[in-house]
């Protein structure tokens, strides 16, 4: 999650995906 906001931060790029 970079430009989305803090409840979209589960992306694959931080669950290490």
């Amino acid at each position: 999650g970079r430009i989305v906001p803090r409840f979209q931060e589960l992306t694959p790029e931080k669950l290490g995906k």
